[in-house]
């Protein structure tokens, strides 16, 4: 049956993958691990006591243990001081990798009276922000102000394939 509220716990060919999730955010980080392949589902309130262990330790080794296949297989944690064992749930880890996407499109449409409200209301008299300038073009999203006390301008990539865009308040 799959769980999601653990951490995955997955060692092969040479990494540490550990993968999250908390039904909105997916967290995931993967270290160089030399020492076999395992793979542990744990809870992750058991995990949340040991964080602050953890932050503390000098150095940490992380192992699996457990060979035979008709048991789960452990987690342990060695640290200087103290090691930690978890057994891993019963259970398998929902496919994450298909939630990654592969390739990025994005697309952006602004109404052009909603734009110059939401440029307006960034006009603020005596700081950088008067008079703005929003412009839109292919490929990317210019936003700024200031161009009575210096230019201030942000350039976001927006991957766009639509025609320029300019609303100019002042």
């Amino acid at each position: 049956r799959p769980i999601l509220q653990c951490v995955n716990f997955v060692a092969k060919e040479g990494k540490l993958t550990l993968v999250s999730a908390d039904g909105f955010r997916l967290a995931l980080i993967s270290l160089d691990y030399d020492d076999g392949e395992g793979q542990a589902l744990i809870n992750r309130e058991e995990l949340l006591g040991v964080a602050n262990a953890l932050r503390k330790a000098k150095r940490a080794r992380v192992s699996f243990e457990g060979e035979d296949v008709t048991k789960p297989s452990s987690l342990i944690i060695d640290t200087e001081l103290i090691r930690y064992k978890w057994t891993s749930a019963d259970g398998s880890y929902p496919e994450w990798k298909k939630l990654i996407p592969t390739e990025f499109n994005t697309f952006a449409s602004f109404d052009s009276v909603e734009a110059i409200k939401a440029t307006n209301s960034l006009r603020v008299n005596g700081t950088f922000l008067t008079p703005g300038l929003l412009l839109l073009t292919p490929g990317s999203f210019i936003h700024g102000g200031g161009f009575n006390k210096g230019c201030l301008v942000a350039v976001t990539d927006v991957g766009l394939g639509s025609a320029d865009l300019g609303v100019y308040s002042g």
